[in-house]
């Protein structure tokens, strides 16, 4: 039970991290860096995580155990959600994406021949593949 009590302390800690102490948070992020706040609360929600799957192994009160396991891996859902993915960015341009091979025309129906769903219509594919990209990049630039 010591185990399952400890966890729960992590918790409290954490939620009260996040509402009352917000302004301690925001001073060492301030001051210092995101990186010490962040490995805090992953600490907190590793430490809640492996506390619950140690009460569900000695099946020590199991609902405690699961509420302890499930608060957990949201601590460290969110880890991933606030940290980890703005660290990553978001790329400029994607390498796959479909506009750039529109472009280069390496697709097989748009090589500068009429496609077999354009072959009724007197627009060329490669035109209507040209416009594609065209207007893919006014929504790029003009979302940016």
């Amino acid at each position: 039970m010591k185990v399952l009590r400890l966890g729960i302390v992590f918790q409290l800690l954490f939620v009260l991290l996040l509402t009352v102490g917000n302004f301690v948070r925001i001073f060492i992020i301030d001051h210092y860096s995101v990186y010490p706040i962040a490995f805090f609360e992953l600490f907190l929600g590793i430490g809640s995580l492996s506390c619950g799957v140690y009460g569900l192994i000695k099946t020590e009160k199991p609902i405690l155990s699961l509420w302890l396991i499930c608060f957990g891996l949201l601590i460290c859902v969110f880890f991933i959600v606030v940290y980890l993915l703005p660290e990553g960015d978001i790329p400029q341009r994607l390498r796959g994406f479909i506009p750039n091979k529109l472009r280069r025309g390496t697709l097989p129906s748009l090589n500068g021949y009429r496609s077999r769903e354009s072959a009724g219509n007197s627009i060329p594919a490669s035109l209507l593949a040209c416009s594609i990209t065209r207007m893919t990049e006014w929504l790029y630039v003009s979302s940016s």
